[in-house]
């Protein structure tokens, strides 16, 4: 391993540490004794691999939207091969989903396939998942002309982490991935909200800069770091890039860095064996815009969905899908005669 590489990962593990350690300050915040009790319900069910689960998830993904203005190569949206119809959630349907699901959550994720502030309600989404005692986090790549208005409001409506996605320190670098982005405005956004921050006193949102690290920008991961600390972020984490199998040899060549430390193609290679469990199942839940349910927030067609959301939500997670999903990481090996998406996972299956 060169210097270069190690000093790399030293980074990218130190930025890591800061960020989980925030993540599970804002979760603590959030504690009563009946998320307690459910975490402890859920946990027992994980560790025990059980089918049905006897409490509600903890971590959830709510998508305001799956519309998106950029192009980004590897994403299903960027790509047009979401396979979901676009639109935006409803206020009312998302403060239903906080109101059944809230009680019991620690934590919730306004983002998935979508740019979220593409929705003109989302600092009411962070505000109602504030007021109910929720730590939210919203992903955006920032790429678009921010009134410091709706800057303020996001500010004031209580959210926790706003990430950044930004892959590179230079236009030309950046727009290799983020196509149909704009280097320089997202640079204005981030100091927009570095300084709105301390006009307003406030301590939040904790600005993290994803930096998705490929073959085209791994030169540059140094210099991101520099840059971090000029644009005031609260930390950059350097995420491996994310390849979905099958797997050409010219995405490979394209998109995985050089030096095997920097990528993540561990995942795709051998597509027989599973590898641990997949706590998704058990401890998080994922709702498109449009209500439905996906067992996790690495796939977007809607033919994959579990079911629709709906109030008795215990018949929803324990439903047929889902026991079949979780089966798969029971260790016991008689079909449920159902085949769900997590059969075919690349994610959670063995390679070199």
């Amino acid at each position: 391993m060169s210097t270069i590489v190690f000093r790399v990962l030293l980074i990218k593990y130190l930025s890591l540490f800061k960020h989980y350690y925030y993540a599970a300050y804002i979760r603590l915040k959030r504690l009563t004794l009946k998320r307690l009790v459910n975490l402890a319900k859920i946990e027992y069910a994980f560790f025990k691999k059980k089918t049905i689960v006897n409490g509600y998830p903890y971590e959830i993904v709510i998508e305001p939207t799956n519309i998106c203005q950029l192009k980004c190569p590897l994403c299903f949206t960027g790509t047009g091969s979401a396979g979901r119809e676009k639109g935006f959630m409803g206020l009312a349907a998302f403060q239903k989903m906080i109101d059944t699901l809230g009680p019991y959550a620690f934590h919730v994720y306004l983002h998935l396939w979508g740019e979220s502030f593409l929705h003109r309600d989302l600092n009411r989404f962070i505000q109602y998942s504030h007021n109910a005692n929720l730590s939210t986090t919203v992903s955006s790549n920032l790429s678009f002309q921010l009134e410091e208005r709706r800057a303020k409001d996001i500010i004031r409506s209580g959210l926790d982490v706003l990430v950044v996605g930004l892959d590179g320190v230079t236009a030309e670098v950046y727009n290799r991935y983020r196509v149909g982005g704009n280097f320089d405005q997202v640079i204005v956004n981030i100091k927009l909200f570095a300084r709105l921050k301390k006009e307003l006193g406030s301590k939040t949102p904790y600005i993290k800069w994803h930096f998705i690290v490929t073959r085209q920008n791994s030169h540059q991961v140094e210099a991101a770091k520099e840059l971090s600390k000029e644009l005031g972020t609260d930390s950059i984490v350097f995420a491996s890039v994310f390849l979905r199998d099958p797997i050409d040899n010219a995405t490979k060549e394209k998109w995985l860095p050089v030096d095997k430390h920097l990528g993540n193609q561990k995942v795709f290679d051998k597509p027989n064996e599973l590898i641990g469990g997949c706590w998704w199942l058990w401890r998080g839940v994922v709702v498109n815009w449009d209500g439905a349910i996906s067992p996790c927030c690495t796939i977007a067609d809607k033919t994959t969905d579990f079911a629709l959301f709906d109030q008795d939500f215990k018949r929803v997670w324990n439903n047929p899908h889902y026991q079949a999903a979780r089966q798969l990481f029971t260790g016991d090996k008689r079909a449920s005669g159902l085949k769900t998406v997590c059969h075919d996972c690349g994610v959670v299956r063995y390679s070199q």
